[in-house]
């Protein structure tokens, strides 16, 4: 596991935990390191981010949530700048 995966798995992890301030500092930095041009996640790494921010968008606590709501208006913006990089495959090989 690379020392992202690994970073980005342990945020996860917190993102989970009965205090909210670790979820809000998780969440708060998950968002950052997304940030990163150079970050570069494998699809299952990438749908344990989108599943799990997604319940946030419904946590018990306000501050949690507005963090979610966030990273869900830039998660749109970023994903069709992903989509423009995307290269382009000759699909008759």
């Amino acid at each position: 596991m690379s020392s992202v995966s690994y970073h980005i798995s342990n945020l996860l992890e917190k993102m989970t935990s009965t205090d909210k301030d670790f979820r809000f500092m998780a969440t708060n930095d998950l968002m950052l390191e997304l940030q990163k041009d150079s970050i570069k996640l494998d699809e299952d790494s990438e749908r344990k981010v989108v599943t799990m921010l997604l319940k946030l968008l419904e946590d018990k606590n306000g501050e949690v949530q507005n963090l979610a709501v966030k990273w869900q208006n830039n998660r749109h913006t970023r994903h069709y700048q992903w989509r423009e990089k995307k290269p382009k495959y000759n699909k008759g090989g």
